[in-house]
Order: structure tokens, then sequence, then C-alpha cells
């Protein structure tokens, strides 16, 4: 017996864990690739569920990468803990822009240092921009707590593991990204190649071609945008603390 699922947030897993647990072979499509229902004109869940039964027959299904449920959770806690950075990023934010509307810089080089903190919590700026500014130096406060106790968790699970410490003999690679990498790779094995792997990494880069010419542009955009920032990251670090990096990046500018 066979069964496909679509991918669609968390609600397939359960499904797709069961029916495995019950010996059924489980496919899980790919909505992105599934153009037949993308496309159709009478869509509803009977009408998805007739297509995907269909083309799970003829064997056409474009299906995803399903990991195993300790890699799964692994991933849960890594993505959680790029969501808390994402929202501090935004609190952040507000607060800069609060200090541009009043005119003001923070003292200290550091953002967010301790002795930025304090002053502003100094600051007075009138009735409506006071409570802002106080709710979001609380929220600040506590999401900086949470990635905190986040962090401590994956620090854990990166001791124990082999691969981290390889990953991070790496220029640029620290314990997070190579615990990253880790999780959103998973099996490597499942990629044919080196220009595989690039691709579905959303690091290959773009050729625009017309008759003769050829233009090779910046990076294509679908791909695995954590690890693509991940990526990035890392080149930069790589950058900012070897010359070796340092000189590749001058000639790549130059040419």
């Amino acid at each position: 017996m066979k069964a496909v699922v679509e991918s669609t947030g968390n609600l397939w897993i359960p499904i797709h864990d069961r029916l495995e647990e019950r010996g059924v072979d489980v496919a899980l499509s790919n909505p992105s690739k599934t153009r037949l229902i993308a496309e159709a004109k009478v869509k509803t869940d009977k009408v998805d569920a007739r297509t995907l039964a269909g083309l799970l027959r003829a064997d056409m299904v474009p299906t995803c990468y399903v990991p195993g449920e300790e890699l799964r959770s692994r991933r849960e806690l890594l993505r959680h803990r790029l969501n808390l950075v994402k929202i501090r990023t935004g609190v952040k934010n507000r607060i800069h822009g609060l200090l541009d509307k009043h005119g003001l810089w923070m003292p200290e080089t550091t953002p967010f240092s301790d002795g930025n903190i304090a002053w502003l919590r100094e600051r007075s700026l009138g009735f409506m921009d006071d409570a802002i500014l106080r709710s979001d130096l609380a929220l600040l406060e506590t999401v900086n707590e949470q990635v905190e106790r986040i962090e401590e968790k994956i620090a854990a699970i990166a001791a124990e593991e082999r691969r981290v410490r390889l990953l991070m003999t790496m220029t640029g690679v620290g314990y997070f990204t190579a615990m990253l990498i880790l999780t959103e790779v998973g099996d490597i094995g499942r990629f044919r190649g080196e220009k595989e792997f690039a691709s579905w990494m959303g690091l290959a880069p773009s050729v625009h071609q017309s008759g003769e010419r050829t233009r090779i542009g910046g990076v294509s955009g679908p791909g695995n945008k954590r690890l693509r920032w991940a990526m990035v990251e890392c080149a930069q670090a790589a950058v900012r603390y070897d010359s070796r990096f340092r000189g590749l990046r001058a000639r790549g500018l130059r040419n």
C-alpha cells in the first residue's frame, strides 16, 4: 500500500508518521512543484487528493526529503532560535526608529550595550513614545533571555556531535552555523554532486544566455534560504578573520 501526503505546514507530520508506523509507503509531495494542483481551475480537497493519487500511481509525484523525528526536532530548535533573533532585530529597529524621530544617537559605539540600555532607560520621549520605548526595552530583555536559553541547549547538543567539531575547523563556521548546516542538509547522500547541492542551497549563480553571449549573474532565487544565509555569514566571518579569504574577495571584486 502506498500513500501521498502534501507538505502543508506541520499538519503532514502526524499523518505521515502514523501511516509509516503501520507499514504504509508514504511520499511527501512538494506543493510548489505539483503544478497540476496549483493551476487547477476547480480546487477542492477531493480534487487535490484525486490528482495526487493519480500522480502517485504514475510515479510522477515531486517529493520532499523527509528527515527522521530526531532531526526534525533539532531543526525546530535551530529555526526557533532564528525566529527569536528575527524578533529581536525587529525590536532593535523600532528603537532605532524612535531615536531617529527625536534626533538622538546612542553614546557608546556598540549598539544596545549595557551602557546604551541604561542610557535608553533614562530618556524621556513624551507620553506616547515613552510607552513604546519602555515596552520595546522590556521585550528586548525577554527575547535576549530566551535566545540565551535556546543557545545553551543548542551548545549542549553541539558539544556531543563529532560532525559539528569537524565543520568548526573551517574558517568562519561556529557551533550554531555547523548545527544549522547539519540539520538543514540531513542526509548529504541524497544529492548527486556538488552542483546539485549548491543549487539546492540557492548558491548557484544565475545564467543569462542570448545567442553567443552569456552573462553570469548573482545567486539564483530558489533554494534553502536559511542555509544560504548561514553560508553568507560564514563567508563574511572568513573574510574578516582570514587574510587568504580577504585576498580572494578582493580579486573577485576586481574581476
